[in-house]
């Protein structure tokens, strides 16, 4: 019955759509997501350079998928709007899982851009995670027409290339060697976010610790053992910015006087005024590599994510090998000793070997020359 369902909703939207699609194509971007309900940082740094240096106009439909009886009418809403900008766009730049674009049938001129809303592929995902405990099911997968449609899909090196062709179920000749617009960001410290951060926390300012910033991934159904690591840090030597994964709600935070739990800038911010960092399967750690920071790895659970959900990049494989931590008192003991900074540009040569420069503009002029 569900199967039916479903397959009718799509009949239904594909038919309005067919209306829709009688409008004249227009010199629009329509750029998607259900990552969040805010533009994000990709997204408006994109938005900038095409409106300024091409002059399209630039729709943003960002909006979380909430899967609850609730949550979906809305959604629906929000659909049938995607439908009305999907039918005058020259092109569509989405960063999730979009339903309608991969199951209406589109006008054969516009173009679908897959730009992920991650540098690199950590863990496993998409058609890599079918059959495994966090993964999506079979059967769901092949009716919702998981990932179908797009015409190209961005990745930022080669070795990322194979993750993205299996998590997508692509050919390779999809594939487009680019980098993200938060590559510019990241690599461009913006002094005044750093200013608005040390009014925030004034503490910060004349700190004589080591400030390591945290930003572990979310677990399904489960916390981040924060107190197992905190114990192990002296209070007068460590300080601790932890960023958890917005969608995690399982966490219990230990309320600790060298602990500042943030949610007010977002984690590339502190990058300026981190000593190092420390993060586990989440694609931040790539995206820190970026920087002149220590890059540290917390995988306390490392057995069983492999098995949850798996993983594309086995740190423990890599050149940044000797910085990867099972437990709190071996990342202490590792982080006190000298670091070698070649290990970890070894890492990242190998996960972004695109230009890391002008980012943001060179993929707002493949989106132009499409």
């Amino acid at each position: 019955m569900k199967k039916i369902l479903i397959k009718m909703f799509f009949f239904f939207m594909n038919t309005l759509y067919l209306l829709m699609k009688l409008r004249p194509v227009t010199k629009q971007v329509t750029l998607v997501s259900r990552e969040s309900d805010e533009e994000s940082l990709d997204f408006a740094m994109l938005r900038q350079e095409l409106e300024k240096s091409y002059g399209y106009k630039v729709v943003i439909l960002s909006k979380k998928l909430e899967k609850s009886p609730v949550g979906l009418m809305p959604y629906v809403l929000h659909m049938l709007r995607q439908m009305w900008e999907f039918a005058v766009s020259k092109v569509v730049v989405t960063d999730t899982y979009c339903i309608m674009i991969s199951n209406l049938k589109h006008k054969s001129d516009l173009h679908i851009v897959q730009i992920w809303h991650a540098v690199s592929a950590i863990k496993k995902f998409g058609y890599q995670t079918i059959g495994k405990k966090d993964g999506a099911e079979e059967d769901l997968a092949k009716l919702m027409n998981m990932h179908r449609k797009y015409d190209y899909v961005i990745s930022a090196s080669e070795a990322t290339d194979r993750f993205f062709s299996e998590a997508f179920d692509i050919d390779s000749e999809k594939l487009v060697r680019q980098g993200l617009p938060r590559i510019d960001y990241i690599r461009n410290v913006d002094e005044q976010n750093t200013q608005e951060i040390l009014r925030e926390y004034p503490n910060l300012i004349e700190e004589k610790r080591k400030i390591i910033l945290y930003v572990p991934t979310m677990r399904k159904g489960r916390g981040v053992p924060l107190e197992k690591l905190f114990r192990e840090f002296k209070e007068d030597e460590y300080v601790f910015i932890v960023k958890l994964h917005p969608l995690d709600d399982c966490t219990a935070k230990i309320e600790k006087s060298n602990v500042i739990y943030d949610d007010k800038f977002i984690s590339y911010d502190f990058l300026n005024l981190a000593d190092c960092v420390v993060s586990d399967y989440s694609s931040f750690s790539v995206e820190a590599s970026l920087t002149e920071k220590e890059l540290y790895f917390y995988l306390y659970d490392y057995e069983e994510y492999q098995e949850s959900t798996g993983l594309n990049i086995d740190f423990m494989k890599e050149s940044i090998s000797p910085y990867v931590a099972e437990d709190g008192k071996q990342l202490a003991k590792i982080i006190a000793k000298e670091y070698n900074l070649d290990l970890m540009y070894k890492f990242r040569n190998k996960y972004v070997d695109n230009s890391l420069t002008d980012v943001t503009e060179k993929l707002g002029e493949f989106i132009d020359c499409i």
